[in-house]
């Protein structure tokens, strides 16, 4: 019988350092024989890339907030059974730039869409399809080094939508992650304020529990 993979999420307001280091994960993981998929949220998927480009083109007010949520759902439900299933049943680890927490975030707690329309939607995309992250990681800087971080690598090539919203809205989306992470227990909060390789140390600290778990099972 093969052993499941895992799937890993990170998170965070933008400019936090998520696409770098899970490039880092990915290699570390290969490094242990372990073989991976890196992707992407909203996205992954052909359906999950048009409504990506849909929600983040470049416009003068944003979509409608539940339009938004309801967007991002679809495209997760297309994530969770052509991207995350298939490939944590066959052996293989899923890491995800963003996920869940995002609309959470973006389209509840900044944006206003209630919590009864989100929980309903968590419940039948992510509970009801058993797609819960094995580790969600929030890596926290502040939006004032967000706006220090604007230009880097990780945003080349994408419609900067949300982020044009200004820094009143980064604080509002930084409080909105934080409150999040104090919620759920499944969710581990690193200072990006640090270092990168610090960051990096803590975030193999944790995968490499996870790998020793397995091969103690």
């Amino acid at each position: 019988m093969v052993e499941k993979g895992k799937f890993i999420v990170l998170e965070g307001i933008d400019n936090c350092g998520k696409t770098s280091q899970i490039d880092l994960l990915r290699d570390f993981l290969n490094e242990k024989g372990i073989q991976t998929v890196v992707s992407r949220e909203p996205g992954g998927t052909e359906i999950g890339e048009e409504i990506r480009s849909l929600l983040l083109k470049d416009r003068k007010e944003l979509i409608f907030p539940l339009t938004q949520a309801l967007l991002f759902y679809a495209s997760r439900a297309a994530f969770n059974s052509q991207v995350v299933l298939p490939n944590i049943n066959k052996g293989v680890w899923v890491l995800s730039d963003r996920y869940y927490l995002s609309t959470e975030v973006y389209q509840g707690f900044v944006q206003g869409v209630t919590r009864e329309i989100l929980d309903d939607l968590h419940s039948r995309i992510v509970v009801e399809m058993n797609c819960e992250p094995d580790l969600y990681a929030l890596i926290d800087i502040t939006a004032q080094e967000s706006f220090r971080r604007d230009g880097n690598l990780d945003n080349l090539g994408q419609s900067l939508v949300y982020e044009k919203q200004g820094l009143l809205f980064r604080e509002k989306l930084r409080a909105g992650y934080l409150d999040c992470a104090r919620s759920r227990k499944n969710v581990t909060v690193i200072d990006g304020m640090q270092d990168k390789s610090k960051v990096n140390q803590e975030l193999t600290a944790l995968i490499g529990g996870m790998i020793r778990q397995i091969k103690n099972i």
